[in-house]
């Protein structure tokens, strides 16, 4: 088990790692070069990708398995991730639960229509 962080515009980094550090869960900051991170911790890694569009999503959607934790605001990458049976959570703690995501998605669909 892992935590991977959408660290792209995360604003609970600190507290993701101070939760982690309390149950030794290694952590995965994932974001684009135009980011720098630097964190004192061997629980740490940092993970840059391409600055391209969707590229922090596409390394999250590979690399995460099932039983890993994601920390995103994405609506449409937790969707994929509940398929793969990836826990994810909002940066505010907000659980997205394969029951409710369709029902999310479809109002994020409505929204940018509108």
């Amino acid at each position: 088990m892992k935590i991977i962080v959408d660290a792209d515009a995360c604003p609970v980094m600190e507290e993701v790692l101070s939760v982690a550090s309390g149950f030794s869960i290694p952590v995965w900051f994932v974001a684009d070069y135009s980011h720098y991170f630097e964190f004192d911790s061997p629980l740490v890694e940092v993970k840059l990708v391409d600055k391209a569009r969707d590229s922090v999503d596409l390394y999250i959607i590979n690399y995460a398995d099932s039983g890993d934790v994601v920390i995103t605001q994405d609506i449409g990458l937790a969707g994929i991730l509940t398929a793969k049976r990836v826990y994810v959570l909002s940066p505010t703690g907000r659980v997205f639960s394969p029951r409710k995501i369709d029902t999310l998605l479809e109002r994020r669909h409505l929204h940018r229509k509108l």
